[in-house]
């Protein structure tokens, strides 16, 4: 990992993904996401040559990517964790996990993800408009789509870190983007324009001027891959069927239980999302819904 200066006090650590970085002082620093399960170790090491220790953690969303290593900075240094209020009911118990992060067996939940089982020590209320952590104040965009409650900070110096709400441009191939309510989706997205920061930086490999064409590149993404999945949806189907034509068909190939049950509930939630808006009707056959394109 590196570590990178944007703006001021604003850094990025820059890695796998970009995990955003305030310099409260000589001594103490607030990380923005804290990147996957066994990063903890490097990212306490790259901060320490520029004599920085973790005392905040401002979290955008729970995804073991975005969030696992919450915890061990909670437990190693006593680090102070906010996110936002429904964000932090997904992660406050082991067994809230898998409420909307994957489908999994809830036994295996510990084995597999107990890492991201971190209480919040700072709510984000949907009506925040700001959250204070460590005596530094950042702004809040709500941005629930890709997750139930995803939020974006805003820095001090104007820099606005997007989390997961955008895919970087160097992402705009992805299979099928990860999205727990595509409708809430493309909603957050567009509010996203015009928001007038200095920089943006997305976690995944970008660090943009302005993203107003990243946010219109996004929705289309989002909407092209929705419309590929109804066309995958050739007869009555049941979720099981369409999810195995739509893992065939976009090489998603999980190996691993958690990896399987991810793939597994975002292909739900494209399902959900085209039944909602009237792509795709529903029937119950013994007790099985089937779901196939409206006429």
């Amino acid at each position: 990992m590196e570590l990178k200066q944007l703006i001021g006090s604003t850094y990025v650590l820059e890695g796998w993904e970009n995990l955003g970085v305030y310099r409260l002082d000589e001594a103490r620093c607030i990380l923005l996401d804290t990147g996957m399960p066994g990063e903890g170790d490097d990212i306490v090491r790259t901060l320490a040559e520029a004599g920085l220790r973790v005392v905040g953690v401002l979290c955008t969303h729970v995804h073991i990517d975005h969030a696992g290593n919450n915890a061990y900075f909670r437990k190693k240094f006593g680090a102070k964790v906010a996110m936002s209020k429904g964000e932090a009911a997904l992660c406050a118990v082991p067994l809230s996990v898998p409420a909307h992060v994957t489908e999994i067996d809830t036994g295996r939940v510990l084995k597999d993800l107990g890492c991201m089982v971190c209480p919040a020590d700072v709510v984000v209320e949907p009506e925040d408009r700001q959250v204070e952590l460590c005596g530094a104040v950042f702004r809040v965009v709500h941005t629930p789509g890709h997750s139930p409650d995803h939020v974006c900070f805003i820095t001090p110096d104007n820099v606005c870190y997007v989390g997961d709400a955008l895919l970087s441009g160097k992402e705009l191939n992805a299979k099928l983007p990860c999205s727990f309510s595509p409708e809430a989706d493309f909603a957050c997205k567009r509010r996203l324009k015009g928001l007038g920061c200095t920089k943006y930086v997305v976690s995944h490999q970008g660090i943009y001027d302005d993203i107003d064409g990243l946010v219109e590149d996004n929705i289309a993404l989002l909407r092209a891959r929705l419309d590929a999945v109804k066309e995958l949806v050739t007869a009555p189907m049941s979720m099981d069927e369409i999810l195995a034509q739509v893992c065939a068909a976009f090489g998603l190939n999980g190996n691993s239980v958690p990896k399987a049950g991810y793939y597994e509930k975002n292909v739900r939630n494209y399902v959900y999302a085209l039944y909602n808006e009237g792509s795709l009707c529903m029937e119950i056959q013994g007790g099985v819904r089937r779901y196939q394109k409206a006429e």
